[in-house]
């Protein structure tokens, strides 16, 4: 059987973008402006771009119970303001709403849609991290993210631990604080992690249409060895390059509110 180790930490990602080309939010679109309006409050007086992260993972957490929803739609304004009206929405909805409340302050953030088989999904987001230099889990629903030996984990090698046996050496991150949770939630978690289908795009605010529960976009889904394709989307790869490179928005270019805190 073969054994697949976890990726290097930190992994030295390629600054040439792969076969999937990423699309990015336009920051200045109107819509952009009027989400970060609403996400600003909620990083205020914080400089660390990690810790905005976390900041905006729990606003968004505390904006609705998760539950069955009526609405389909991925658009964040709608759905806050659905939410704000008592409706309840799924954890692909958390994902979606962060996904865009980061583009809107000019982080990057994508979502990664997990299954443990065809029945049993889980969605999710990562976010390039200039801190860590790498992609990280940020998952808004189960408000947490993975590390191992302090480092924070990709989709990638929390998948590869798990192949590996290795997740009872993974730590759940949960509000500023590290947790070990109780065997079955954590052996529950970590099976989400068997299939990974990858979403390279921000630019949900104004992707058309609106309306749905599934985003028309490419989605190519991670196989190896252990891990066979699903039969649902047509594209897959076994390459961490096509999966995992430098974000082409963060090489030498300040975020928005880089550029915001520079001004004053």
């Amino acid at each position: 059987m073969a054994i697949y180790k976890l990726l290097p930490i930190p992994i030295e990602y390629s600054t040439k973008p792969g076969p999937y080309p990423f699309s990015y939010q336009d920051t200045e679109h109107p819509k952009a402006k009027a989400l970060r309006a609403k996400v600003e409050p909620a990083i205020k007086g914080i400089s660390n771009e990690w810790e905005q992260f976390i900041a905006i993972r729990k606003w968004v957490k505390s904006r609705w119970e998760h539950g069955q929803p009526k609405f389909k739609t991925w658009d964040a304004l709608m759905i806050l303001k659905l939410a704000e009206e008592g409706n309840q929405f799924w954890c692909t909805h958390y994902t979606w709403v962060y996904v865009q409340s980061c583009a809107a302050l000019g982080l990057i953030a994508r979502p990664v849609e997990l299954y443990a088989n065809k029945n049993d999904s889980h969605a999710t987001t990562e976010v390039w991290s200039n801190d860590y230099h790498k992609w990280i889990v940020m998952d808004v629903d189960f408000n947490c993210y993975y590390t191992k030996d302090s480092i924070p984990l990709s989709a990638l090698e929390i998948h590869n631990a798990w192949l590996n046996g290795e997740t009872d050496l993974i730590k759940i991150e949960r509000g500023g604080t590290t947790t070990m949770p109780n065997p079955y939630e954590h052996k529950s978690l970590m099976t989400f992690y068997k299939h990974l289908f990858f979403i390279f795009r921000n630019d949900l605010l104004t992707l058309k249409p609106k309306y749905g529960f599934v985003i028309p976009t490419c989605r190519p889904q991670w196989v190896d060895e252990q891990t066979q394709p699903l039969n649902m989307y047509s594209k897959i790869t076994n390459r961490v390059s096509d999966i995992y490179y430098v974000p082409k928005k963060t090489l030498g270019k300040a975020t928005f509110l880089q550029q915001k805190s520079k001004s004053h």
